[in-house]
């Protein structure tokens, strides 16, 4: 079986600006699709505002009908599903725009089929007509009880998803049987994919009375020197720091000068002005605003040289190689290259797993590394 990759646009969107998202999704999903790959799926924000209210956006149908028009195979809920007030309003709501997107692809493929009258474009779909491009819903707080599961797939979802950021021992598995339910009940194959957390970014915890970051203001970044090594403010000013993790110390020796940090998703950004040592550098303030705990920190277009795979990663991918019956899809976040694949292959070779239990492989593509070296990462996960 085809193996799969996921358009991640997320952090793909930090990283090469949101205006060149658009292009990079029709190329990556055109070149998978002639690789073969299987599933396509295209993820982040597709109906982030539909965690408050219970219809979409004319913009977010938009896109889950652009995602179709480019040949992607499933388009992706995350927090929408596994937090939102709203989940099976939002799994009907992309079942319904994706549906209508499939029915009126012919007319946008190149070369031009045919001039749509705007009857053609008014007209209904069918309800009977079989829906091909799948839904795939994050399982989360808000909707991984029985009933809600069994609600979502009534509702249309193909795929789910376990988010390993967040997996606490029994639980998964009592989500899996829930899912097992489900499928029998509603008579269909329900896939998993489960994604592993990878390298992650983020400051420590931010002192008690609090950090305000002031545009202009000179602060230091650094690897912690240990558990008190707080972000905090001081009298030679502020001092933010990270936790001295294998992939956060790579990622602070990767800063040069001149390079920008965005903090809590850009609500803070820096610009490094020099290094000061091998774990630590000076940057100025471009972006103000009150410091949060644990917030995500990112510098676009940073290549950090780390394994993609972590311990949490091995200990996750070791659980979800042992269950049975085996999940469908695992996907790898902060891919690089090709070899960042094959680490996964190897854990599941070093476990002896036989292939007819190896889950598919899908790639998170979220880094500019990875789309200069994504036929390598096709090749690998295919």
């Amino acid at each position: 079986p085809w193996k799969a990759m996921m358009v991640a646009r997320g952090d793909l969107g930090v990283e090469i600006g949101l205006e060149r998202v658009p292009l990079a999704q029709k190329v990556m999903i055109h070149k998978a699709k002639a690789k073969g790959i299987f599933p396509v799926i295209c993820a982040t924000q597709m109906m982030e505002s539909m965690i408050h209210v219970p219809v979409p956006q004319r913009s977010e149908v938009s896109d889950i009908a652009n995602a179709v028009f480019d040949g992607a195979d499933a388009v992706m809920l995350s927090s929408e599903a596994a937090m939102g007030r709203w989940p099976v309003e939002t799994v009907r709501a992309m079942a319904k725009a994706s549906l209508h997107a499939q029915k009126r692809k012919r007319y946008i493929e190149p070369p031009l089929k045919a001039v749509p009258p705007m009857t053609a474009v008014l007209a209904p779909v069918p309800p009977v007509e079989a829906r091909r491009t799948k839904i795939m819903a994050t399982l989360g707080p808000a909707s991984q009880s029985p009933e809600m599961i069994l609600k979502l797939v009534a509702a249309g979802v193909d795929m789910f998803r376990l988010n390993c950021a967040y997996r606490q021992p029994g639980v998964f598995e009592e989500i899996l049987k829930h899912i097992g339910n489900a499928s029998k009940v509603a008579g269909k194959k329900i896939e998993v994919i489960a994604d592993l957390q990878g390298p992650k970014f983020r400051i420590t915890e931010v002192f008690w009375t609090g950090v305000q970051l002031e545009e202009g203001m000179r602060v230091t970044l650094a690897i912690a020197s240990g558990d008190a090594d707080i972000c905090r403010p001081g009298g030679a000013g502020v001092r933010i720091t990270m936790k001295p993790t294998v992939a956060q110390t790579a990622f602070i020796a990767a800063l040069e000068a001149g390079m920008i940090i965005f903090i809590a998703e850009g609500k803070q950004r820096l610009k490094v002005t020099r290094r000061i040592s091998p774990t630590e550098v000076e940057a100025d303030v471009l972006g103000g605003g009150r410091l949060s705990s644990q917030s995500v920190i990112e510098s676009p277009g940073l290549n950090v040289d780390c394994p993609a795979v972590t311990e949490k990663d091995v200990d996750d991918a070791t659980f979800l190689l042992g269950l049975n019956p085996p999940i469908d899809y695992i996907a790898l976040s902060f891919v690089q290259k090709g070899a960042d694949v094959q680490d996964l292959i190897a854990l599941m070779d070093s476990l002896a797993v036989p292939p007819e239990r190896r889950p598919k492989l899908c790639p998170r593509v979220e880094r500019p590394r990875a789309l200069e070296n994504l036929e390598d990462i096709l090749e690998k996960s295919n």
